[in-house]
């Protein structure tokens, strides 16, 4: 679904910032068994993210009081938070 995501703006580690990368490679084979990584991403705005994800073909597997589970059109799963602000480090 993303081909590259860039926290640099919400990422903190000891007070400087950091920008971690992360690469998603599409694979020949299909999914078997659980997921190897699980992300937990959090954003500004809930409600714009998630019909954003959704219209880029994820789909909601779980409904939870602070974050959603969804999954991209492969099966793999990922958590969207309700909640926006990062904990201070």
């Amino acid at each position: 679904m993303l081909s590259r995501l860039n926290a640099r703006q919400n990422s903190r580690i000891a007070g400087v910032r950091v920008a971690p990368d992360i690469m998603f490679l599409k694979l020949p084979e299909p999914k078997i068994v659980k997921n190897r990584l699980h992300l937990d991403l959090r954003c500004k705005s809930f409600e714009a993210e998630r019909s954003r994800l959704l219209a880029l073909g994820a789909a909601v597997v779980a409904e939870h009081v602070t974050f959603v589970v969804l999954s991209d059109p492969e099966g793999n799963e990922f958590c969207l938070s309700r909640r926006g602000q990062r904990p201070p480090v």
